[in-house]
């Protein structure tokens, strides 16, 4: 099974072809709930572990390097 997204050092890359300088990605909790403020910035309240992809709605956990896809 081929990947569905990339890790290239600190940059992502989803298979949607968004990158964080395009659509980008959000802080969020496992089921993709939302956990970023107005400004896109993380909340207290997240992990630090998943990435929500603002095209696709992919949550990536970027700890154990896989994906999961929510309704968006």
């Amino acid at each position: 099974m081929s990947p569905v997204f990339v890790f290239n050092k600190d940059w992502l890359i989803c298979y949607c072809g968004n990158e964080p300088h395009m659509s980008g990605f959000y802080a969020c909790d496992k089921d993709g709930n939302k956990q970023h403020d107005e400004l896109g910035s993380p909340t207290d309240d997240w992990s630090g572990t998943h990435y929500y992809c603002a095209d696709c709605a992919l949550v990536i956990n970027m700890k154990k390097k896989t994906t999961r896809r929510v309704s968006a």
